[in-house]
């Protein structure tokens, strides 16, 4: 979220709450995130709490084409995405792609439904 304050103490507890959210889901050591989000503090939670879980982060730039994100993804290996709340499109491309998206604070996360 642009123009928001954060104490260190606050976006601790966000990272927190994502890394429980991907642990609790069922997040393996090893597993790829891939991150479409725009620069925001939902960004920060779920890249620090993607590390914390044990899963490796993948950035993808939030302003590119579904067709050329749904490659990455692919070629990434990523098993789970966090991607905005208002990126519709991109939410029915992950769908396609066989992730289950669920809805999380400012953001939704997906998580693979079988290997692609």
């Amino acid at each position: 979220q642009s123009g928001v304050d954060l104490s260190y103490s606050e976006l601790w507890a966000q990272v927190m709450a994502v890394a429980g959210h991907l642990q609790g889901r069922g997040l393996a050591c090893g597993d790829r995130v891939a991150l479409v989000l725009k620069n925001s503090s939902a960004y920060i939670a779920a890249y620090y709490g993607a590390l914390a879980a044990g899963g490796i982060v993948v950035a993808l730039n939030a302003s590119a084409k579904s067709p050329d994100l749904a490659q990455w993804i692919r070629h990434s290996g990523a098993t789970w995405l966090f991607v905005d709340r208002d990126n519709d499109a991109a939410v029915m491309t992950y769908t396609k792609l066989g992730f289950t998206i669920h809805d999380i604070e400012q953001a939704f996360v997906g998580e693979i439904s079988s290997h692609i």
